[in-house]
C-alpha cells in the first residue's frame, strides 16, 4: 500500500471512530509512524485529507453495493446483504463524525458531503424502483418519498441525542428500523420470504 493510501485509510478510521475535531494531523502522523512534515507533503491540510477520506468511504460503499448486485442480481438476499453491511458500517460511526463536519468544516459539508448524501438518495430511489419492478415492494409506492424517508431515518439513527451510544446498539437500532420499514414497503412475496428468514433465525438461536 502506498503512503497516500496508508494516510487516507488511517485518517478515515480515526475520524470515523473518534470524530473529526478531536483528531489532529499530529495524531494521524503518529498513528502511521511518519513525521508531520511527511504528512503535509502528501496533503495540504486537514480539510484536504478529510475530503479524500470522504471520497474513500463513499467509493467503498458503492463498490460493496455493485459487487453484491453483480454477483446475486437484484434479489431479496442481495438487499438483505446490503442491509447487513450497512448495519455494521453505521455501528462504527461516531455521531461526532457528521456533526463535526457540519459545524467545523461547513464548506466540505456543503460541497462534498451533501453531494454524497444526494448520490445515496439517488441509489435508494433506484433500489425502490427496481424492487417495485421485481415485485418485491408494493406497487403503489412513491420511490422519491420512500427513499427520502429512509434516508432521514438513518440520519436519526446516528443522532446521539435520539439514540445515545451508551444506551443503544446502533446495529440493533438499525436492524429494528429496517425491519419495521421493510415490512411497511414489502409486497406479499417479500413478506413471505422475510417471515421464513425470521423463523429460521429464531429456530437457530433457540438451538444454542
Amino acid at each position: 500500500m502506498d503512503i497516500n493510501n496508508r494516510i487516507t485509510e488511517t485518517a478515515t478510521e480515526l475520524f470515523v471512530k473518534h470524530g473529526v475535531r478531536s483528531i489532529t494531523m499530529n495524531d494521524i502522523a503518529a498513528e502511521i509512524g511518519i513525521s508531520k512534515k511527511t504528512l503535509y507533503e502528501h496533503f495540504l491540510n486537514k480539510d484536504d485529507l478529510l475530503v479524500k477520506c470522504l471520497d474513500s468511504l463513499h467509493e467503498t460503499a458503492k463498490s460493496e453495493r455493485e459487487e453484491i448486485f453483480s454477483k446475486d442480481g437484484f434479489t431479496i438476499d442481495s438487499m438483505l446483504e446490503i442491509t447487513r453491511k450497512s448495519a455494521v458500517r453505521i455501528n462504527l460511526i461516531n455521531p461526532n463524525f457528521i456533526t463535526d463536519i457540519k459545524k467545523y468544516h461547513p464548506q466540505i459539508w456543503k460541497n462534498k458531503l451533501k453531494k454524497m448524501e444526494n448520490d445515496t438518495i439517488e441509489f435508494k430511489v433506484w433500489m425502490i424502483k427496481e424492487g417495485i419492478k421485481k415485485g418485491l415492494f408494493r406497487h403503489d409506492l412513491n420511490a422519491d418519498i420512500v427513499s427520502k424517508l429512509l434516508h432521514e431515518q438513518i440520519n436519526l439513527l446516528i443522532n446521539d441525542d435520539a439514540f445515545p451510544a451508551d444506551r443503544f446498539s446502533r446495529s440493533e437500532v438499525f436492524q429494528t428500523m429496517m425491519g419495521i420499514f421493510g415490512r411497511g414497503i414489502a409486497s406479499d412475496k417479500m413478506l413471505k420470504k422475510l417471515n421464513k428468514i425470521e423463523k429460521y433465525m429464531s429456530n437457530k438461536s433457540n438451538n444454542f
